[in-house]
């Protein structure tokens, strides 16, 4: 039996042991192989590329997407609320969304001031907690334009008393109530205030560990600004996580949603208009105009039964019947201008009296 190994026999051991620099074997080059196309290998700067840095400290429990579709999010309420805020304060106010991060609980307290107005806010349906912060740089521009004030105030570095608290009251509720209506786009969602303090100490909402989600607020309020901070636990973000993502593959910021509509309806219902009617129309010469006197009399080219034009804004928009009730000139609407139909039997007897003397 030969001792020597044919190249069939070379080739297959050769497949069948791999073989690695790592693991401190010499290259086989005494034996006469073919040479063959190289294998790609798996080597540790491969494995190096697709992996991340992992800080179990500050873990990412929040997407990305979740993140960005909060920003816009909460884009849309700094603007609606800004809008609000303007008209609460009698002057110009602007909002502007500064940053949508996730850190943990204990480095949202140590970011707080010592003195300031954080109040913890009950989330229903779903439940949960959520801590709002007002800077107390903003809590007394607010106050100070509640009193009659200017814009500027000065800075202060004391703790807000119950006074204060109740004065700025209003502007916290305002605040919830425009966060509200911006949820709405995700879910069926209520903020209640549940409790007011002064030392944010005094605040746990959350295990210190736990990541939070913290969203920053510059407000402007004339000539003095202050910071507002929304401060989410993200395990309660999770019954929202489907509907925020979906929220980001539109530009919510432009989309008008029913919030938006009851917003105006209730803007609109509150505008004023002008009511007028037009009794008659006769057209005269100057030489006409200049001899009437007291006393004499214009012959109009219609009836006391005809229907006049109701205005609104200028606009003709009814057609009427006039005539006195109670003692009073009145107008019975008959119908629209672009839906106008003859006076039905039951418009008769509406008025006291229909005559002349009320024209």
């Amino acid at each position: 039996m030969s001792e020597l190994l044919s190249q069939d026999e070379v080739n297959a051991l050769l497949q069948s042991v791999p073989l690695t620099e790592q693991e401190g074997e010499a290259p086989v080059a005494a034996f006469a192989v073919p040479a063959a196309a190289p294998a790609p290998e798996t080597t540790y700067a491969a494995y190096r590329k697709r992996a991340s840095r992992y800080d179990f400290k500050r873990p990412n429990r929040i997407s990305k997407n979740v993140l960005q579709s909060l920003h816009f999010l909460h884009e849309r309420y700094a603007r609606n609320f800004a809008l609000n805020l303007s008209a609460y304060l009698r002057t110009l106010t602007d909002i502007v969304l500064l940053s949508v991060d996730q850190l943990s609980y204990a480095e949202f307290l140590m970011s707080l001031p010592e003195t300031t107005c954080i109040n913890v806010v009950k989330i229903a349906p779903h439940g949960g907690t959520l801590a709002y912060e007002v800077n107390p740089t903003l809590v007394f521009a607010v106050i100070e334009k509640l009193m009659g004030g200017s814009s500027e105030t000065p800075t202060m570095n004391r703790e807000i008393t119950q006074i204060e608290q109740n004065l700025v009251e209003g502007f916290i509720e305002m605040a919830l109530r425009d966060l509200q209506d911006g949820w709405q786009t995700i879910g069926d969602t209520h903020f209640v205030l549940d409790r007011r303090e002064t030392s944010p100490q005094l605040v746990q909402i959350v295990a210190p560990n736990e990541i939070v989600v913290v969203i920053v607020f510059e407000v402007k309020i004339g000539q003095s600004s202050g910071m507002m901070n929304f401060c989410i636990p993200a395990i309660y973000l999770e019954p929202f996580a489907v509907e925020l993502k979906q929220e980001n593959r539109t530009d919510i910021s432009t989309r008008i949603t029913a919030a938006d509509y009851r917003r105006l309806d209730s803007v609109l219902e509150k505008a004023a208009v002008t009511l007028g009617v037009d009794l008659a129309q006769k057209r005269l010469r100057i030489q006409e105009l200049l001899a009437l006197k007291e006393g004499d009399i214009l012959s109009l080219d219609r009836t006391v039964d005809a229907p006049v034009s109701v205005k609104v804004s200028g606009l003709p928009k009814f057609r009427g019947l006039f005539g006195t009730r109670k003692g009073k000139k009145a107008v019975r609407i008959l119908s629209s201008i672009t839906e106008e139909h003859a006076p039905s039997p039951s418009d008769e007897g509406i008025f006291e009296s229909i005559d002349a003397h009320a024209i």
